[in-house]
């Protein structure tokens, strides 16, 4: 009923306040199929951009949720969350972007269409991401997700993820509760798939 007034429901960012912008990035997911996906993720990757970082968290759990509706562009999805990621200096962009390619690759084992060299490039680049400053850059629940993902994908990330155990667990009693609960976990994980 609505989707030939696609465009309509375009974020104007200079014009439209802030509970307008949430609005229509609901209703523009909402929205989006096969026919549209292409359109609307150009729109959210121009919304990036902004200046006001709750549009842009916003803009990426929006991200998320074209990736979950139409699988066959989580892998565009998570590439563009990736350089985001790479790019951003925003601890708030940065740290939603992590949940966002964490719920991607949960996802992934719900068939959608990201091939296993994708993956590995992406786990390693994350467990990177935790290496680097002990992954202080981002907030507690990112950190959480970063070190689920290291548990989760394991075989990606090789021999480091030892290395990365023993600098978590030099943190561990300064750390939020959610994040020591996934260095526990990560600590089982690590045992469990060098006793096989």
């Amino acid at each position: 009923m609505f989707r030939p007034f696609l465009q309509d429901f375009f974020v104007k960012p200079a014009t439209d306040p802030s509970f307008c912008r949430t609005l229509k990035l609901d209703i523009l997911t909402a929205l989006t199929d096969a026919g549209t996906v292409t359109l609307v993720l150009k729109e959210l990757q121009s919304y990036v951009k902004h200046t006001d970082k709750e549009f842009v968290c916003a803009t990426v759990r929006a991200v998320g949720r074209v990736a979950d509706a139409q699988p066959e562009v989580a892998a565009k999805c998570l590439n563009g969350l990736m350089s985001l990621l790479a790019c951003i200096r925003s601890e708030k962009v940065a740290g939603q972007a992590v949940i966002v390619v964490r719920q991607l690759l949960q996802q992934n084992k719900k068939g959608a269409h990201i091939e296993e060299e994708e993956q590995a490039r992406v786990v390693r680049q994350l467990a990177h991401v935790l290496l680097k400053e002990k992954g202080k850059q981002v907030p507690p629940p990112a950190r959480a997700s970063l070190i689920w993902i290291v548990g989760e994908f394991l075989r990606f990330v090789g021999p480091a993820a030892p290395d990365l155990l023993r600098l978590l667990a030099q943190s561990f009693p300064e750390e939020e509760p959610q994040v020591k609960m996934q260095i526990v976990n990560l600590a089982l994980k690590l045992h469990l798939y060098h006793a096989q």
